[in-house]
């Protein structure tokens, strides 16, 4: 019985091990497309790299080869729970001209407020082979984790989202008194499978429109979901507040514009002109005016959309 265990978590490791590789190489590659060069979250994508390489490389110098005792182990794989929260929270501040002053001031603070505990205790885990936090450090590390990865439910990524939410959700448990550590290898199975999984969906994802329409729709439904609720909300109350002033025939909603039925030709026009003015102006703190074009009719970037 014992024997048949472990051949099973033999093949565990080198199935979670495959897929590991597999979906870095892959992120590694999407990633690269211009699609995100375009776009301020860049530096989300960066600390993306940063987070699932060092996911990567814990989990087969622990987990897979068992190099290390298991102190190091723990404090690796709290490292990584860190990371982990860097790219959601990266997105919140993903608006020029502050993109990279947000990294500065919120981003290394928040990461060497939660290695503090790893800084102070680390040299006494590695010589009693474990580490742990205490519960108000867990609890402040799930407010950051779910402020950051609820920004993107109500989006396409919301599976993501539960994803990277329930991954290093998984991970940071590692490093309290709330499992025995008989099970920290299966928490870990189940923890890396969710974050590589999401990974290789947001790389799927970054390069299929939510929107086949051309038009501000897709712009609009591709925005929101690169940069979640937070922002697209914002970007939606300034939007719908020009066109009461303006007395446009549409509306921003959730899912898109919608329009007056009953409007004419000239009134369609004018708010065409309007949208398409008032959106690249209010987007161009977020995305370059390519980014935009290839989300239009490239052979006419004044159409939007007229009511059905």
């Amino acid at each position: 019985m014992s024997a048949a265990i472990d051949k099973l978590l033999s093949v565990m490791i080198g199935l979670v091990s495959c897929l590991s590789a597999v979906t870095f190489a892959f992120l590694i590659y999407r990633i690269s497309a211009r699609q995100f060069r375009q776009t301020t979250l860049d530096t989300a994508i960066i600390w993306s790299v940063i987070a699932m390489t060092a996911c990567t490389v814990v989990w087969f110098v622990d987990t897979a080869f068992a190099l290390v005792k298991p102190g190091a182990g723990d404090l690796m794989w709290y490292v990584v729970s860190i990371l982990l929260l860097c790219p959601p929270i990266a997105v919140l501040g993903a608006k020029r001209p502050g993109v990279r002053v947000w990294n500065v001031f919120i981003l290394l603070p928040l990461v060497l407020v939660f290695t503090w505990p790893a800084l102070a205790d680390g040299r006494s885990a590695l010589r009693n082979g474990a580490f742990e936090i205490e519960t108000p450090m867990v609890l402040g590390y799930f407010l950051v984790l779910i402020m950051g990865v609820g920004n993107y439910l109500g989006t396409r990524s919301t599976l993501v989202a539960l994803q990277v939410l329930g991954g290093a959700g998984l991970l940071i448990f590692r490093s309290t008194t709330m499992f025995s550590a008989e099970l920290f290898q299966f928490i870990h199975f189940v923890a890396v499978t969710m974050l590589m999984l999401g990974a290789a969906q947001i790389a799927v994802q970054s390069d299929q429109p939510t929107s086949k329409d051309l038009g501000y729709d897709r712009v609009w439904l591709d925005f929101r979901d690169w940069f979640g609720i937070v922002w697209s909300r914002r970007v939606q109350e300034r939007v719908n507040d020009t066109a009461a002033k303006e007395k446009w025939i549409a509306r921003l909603e959730h899912h898109g514009f919608v329009w007056d039925n009953e409007a004419s030709e000239e009134q369609i026009a004018e708010t065409n002109e309007r949208i398409n003015h008032t959106m690249r102006w209010l987007l161009r703190r977020f995305v370059d005016d390519p980014w935009i074009d290839e989300r239009l009719n490239e052979e006419n970037v004044e159409r939007v959309k007229s009511p059905a």
